[in-house]
């Protein structure tokens, strides 16, 4: 019959084997190909639609006509070795299809050399053919190969990029290291360097993210005398006022020396804004913020986060709880790693992490509402500046004009 499997819209001739008792009973027969078919269906690289004809148990009252009275429940698509036809696989006493176990070539030594948070590196040998190298580890684009000759290869080998991994095995990354690719590497022994490339973006984002808090560490911390001193190489001569030993003294600068305030205190960051727009934007700010978090974490967490900002946004006494908060979750997630470290002395490892799921979370939630408190500093609150822009302009403009004019008698 071929109104039973059609692939890519053209049908497929198939017939129908086994014990016909079996059939009216409602069991399991097998189909095969015939005919035109017999020999194997040729398939060429890509993507392909393979659909069944509605069965018994599908509408035929509707349309009777499109009825076959037979499901066909699994289908199955082998291949030999190089991509012909493979062997018709043989049904069981209840007429199940049972295929032949692939019978695998000789295969190379993989030795594992090192292994890092963020590559493996390996040695081949024996790789006399085509073979598959397979990381057991769920397939991921990140992963890279490169292939490296090994000790005694002949001149003019060289090092052969084997990419990115393809799927094998359900789940592992795979690499199909080819004739061409030993012929390169220059024989049968060679090395394989595994690497996880998204791991750079890490190492940078880390060096980054030291690098600013030790910057913020020295301007918070650097002593007096080195801030003038950087204040008087830095910034220009008319906004450092005159020098000299008859230049009056100035006053103490305001950011000569760090000060520490709580992050709640009204009066030394600011006033809550006011006017009747402050309630809707309260809402709406509130509402993408909690919309932000729950990218991160969980629904209620998320929800805390939301709801914080708007109540921060109308009264500020909400940022403390943001900040206490906040600041109890990221300290809760790190005793839960330390404790549970000490209780289940857990292996070091590239999945060490994942034992502490809960404290992740604790961190994350504290972490989002520490954003939660930025939003509504930022946000609801109004910081007088000290000077205004028109005020500095003025300012200067009456220093230049105080100014001693410059000449020769």
């Amino acid at each position: 019959v071929n109104n039973l499997l059609t692939i890519d819209g053209q049908p497929i001739s198939v017939a129908i084997t086994g014990s016909t008792t079996n059939a009216l009973d409602g069991g399991e027969v097998q189909v095969v190909p015939c005919g035109p078919d017999a020999r194997g269906i040729a398939l060429a690289a890509g993507s392909h639609v393979v659909q069944t004809a509605v069965g018994h148990n599908g509408p035929c009252a509707s349309a009777p006509a499109t009825c076959t009275g037979w499901n066909l429940d699994q289908l199955v698509a082998d291949s030999a070795a190089g991509g012909g036809a493979g062997p018709v696989a043989a049904p069981t006493a209840a007429g199940t299809p049972s295929l032949p176990a692939t019978q695998s070539g000789p295969q190379p030594t993989v030795g594992q050399t090192t292994s890092h948070i963020d590559n493996i590196d390996a040695t081949v040998t024996g790789a006399t053919q085509p073979f598959e190298l397979v990381l057991g580890q769920s397939v991921n684009k990140g992963w890279h190969a490169v292939a490296s000759p090994g000790p005694g290869a002949p001149a003019g080998s060289h090092a052969v990029d084997l990419g990115q991994p393809q799927l094998v095995d359900g789940f592992a990354n795979g690499w199909h290291v080819t004739a061409d690719d030993l012929h390169a590497l220059g024989g049968a022994n060679f090395t394989v360097s595994l690497s996880w490339q998204p791991q750079r973006l890490v190492w940078i984002a880390l060096a980054v993210s030291g690098a600013t808090l030790l910057l913020c560490l020295i301007l918070g911390f650097l002593p007096v005398r080195s801030r003038r001193w950087l204040r008087a190489r830095l910034l220009p001569g008319r906004l450092r006022g005159p020098a000299g030993p008859d230049a009056p003294e100035r006053p103490s600068d305001p950011f000569d020396a760090p000060s520490l305030t709580l992050p709640y205190s009204v009066p030394s960051l600011g006033e809550p804004r006011r006017g009747w727009l402050r309630f809707p934007r309260a809402l709406v700010l509130g509402a993408a913020t909690g919309g932000v978090a729950l990218l991160v974490a969980p629904p209620l967490a998320a929800l805390a986060v939301g709801v914080l900002v708007a109540l921060g946004l109308v009264w500020h006494w909400a940022r403390a709880a943001a900040v206490v908060a906040g600041i109890a979750f990221v300290v809760a997630g790190c005793l839960n790693v330390v404790e549970g470290q000490r209780v289940h002395h857990y292996l070091p490892g590239s999945n060490w992490d994942g034992f502490f799921v809960h404290a992740g979370n604790l961190i994350w939630i504290g972490i989002v509402l520490l954003v939660a408190d930025a939003v509504i500093s930022s946000v609801g609150m109004r910081v007088r500046k000290p000077v205004r822009r028109r005020q500095l302009r003025a300012v200067e403009t009456s220093a230049d004009a105080a100014l001693p004019a410059q000449g020769h008698p």
